[in-house]
Formats: structure tokens, sequence, C-alpha cells
């Protein structure tokens, strides 16, 4: 516990209820009723994702009119889906990508062995 931000105590259908460690405050009780997706959501945004472009709970285009969280929590369903698939990203980003071999020796029918390029 001591390296962790959130402690859960209760489990509810629209989210949690716990402890949050605050830098300023220490632990103090926290409860998010949105559901896990918005939680996803908020957790990027919370570290900068812009999800200006994405958000649109005021209205088509109108993102979040300068920060507004009701217009990411009342956005609409893809525009909901679209949120929680770029704060995944945002959060778990890929990793790299393992360079594998360029080439390969090949043989037909017992003949020359051959180089061949991959990829």
């Amino acid at each position: 516990m001591a390296d962790s931000r959130y402690v859960i105590t209760a489990l509810t259908e629209g989210g949690f209820e716990g402890l949050e460690r605050s830098p300023f405050r220490g632990w103090t009780p926290t409860s998010f009723r949105a559901g896990w997706p918005l939680f996803i959501v908020r957790q990027a945004w919370d570290r900068g994702l812009d999800l200006e472009d994405l958000a649109d709970g005021y209205g088509p285009g109108l993102g979040t009119m300068g920060g507004d969280w009701s217009g990411i929590r009342d956005s609409s369903e893809p525009a909901l889906r679209a949120m929680v698939e770029a704060a995944l990203n945002f959060l778990f980003p890929a990793p790299p990508q393992v360079k594998g071999p360029t080439s390969a020796l090949v043989s037909v029918n017992g003949g020359p062995a051959r180089e061949v390029k991959l990829g």
C-alpha cells in the first residue's frame, strides 16, 4: 500500500468506494460512481490526454468546452467508446516492435540455399 494511489474498500455497480492518496491531504475517502470506462478516461484525462476532439457531451464538435468533465461524462456511446480506446492506448502504450530477421536462407526441393528477403 505504500506506493498505491487507491485502496478499494467496496466495488459498486457503477464504480467503487475507498481511499485515495493525495500529496497534500494524505489518505482521504473517495468514490467513483460513473462506471469503470469513465474512470479509465478520467485517469488519462488527469494525466494530460486531450479529449477535445472526441467528447460530444455538449454537442458534436464542442468538446469539453474548456475542460468541463460534463462534456466527457455526458457524451454519446460512440464518443465514449472512442475516448476509452484513446485512454487505454494513452495509459498502456503498445510495446516497442521487436525487429526480427530481415532475410532467411531457403532451399527448394533440396536445391542450393538462397537468401530471401523477409517483410
